[in-house]
């Protein structure tokens, strides 16, 4: 498939690169569209050879899957789900995961991706 992938520099290129893996509590979403931040300009201008894009939407790509078919936006921040803020319903503040998607893991300007944590389904 196909991601964009910033070098610095102002550069941006289009390559192939493999299909995501899907790891347990993950499913494929075709992405529809993705947007960038500063986080992700700042890198692009001044350097950091990446994929970048984490504010998601796309569509569940998932066959068996409970919402395949169905329009999404994919949560960003990646959570545990079981310490004291995940608890307390603050998956931003996880206390063992401090990842957003879109810095590490690779960010979703390509075609297709693996949706980690919590997918928000149009009409769900």
């Amino acid at each position: 498939m196909q991601a964009a992938v910033f070098h610095g520099n102002d550069r941006i290129t289009i390559k192939r690169v493999a299909m995501p893996d899907v790891g347990t509590g993950e499913v494929l979403v075709r992405v529809s569209r993705t947007a960038l931040c500063g986080s992700d300009f700042k890198l692009w201008h001044k350097g950091a050879e990446f994929t970048a894009g984490h504010e998601i939407f796309g569509v569940v790509e998932q066959p068996g899957h409970r919402l395949h078919g169905r329009r999404c936006a994919v949560y960003i921040p990646l959570h545990c789900g079981h310490c004291a803020a995940c608890k307390r319903g603050d998956t931003q503040m996880c206390l063992e995961v401090s990842s957003l998607i879109g810095l590490e893991p690779a960010g979703r300007l390509c075609r297709i991706c693996s949706g980690a944590g919590k997918l928000f389904a149009a009409g769900a």
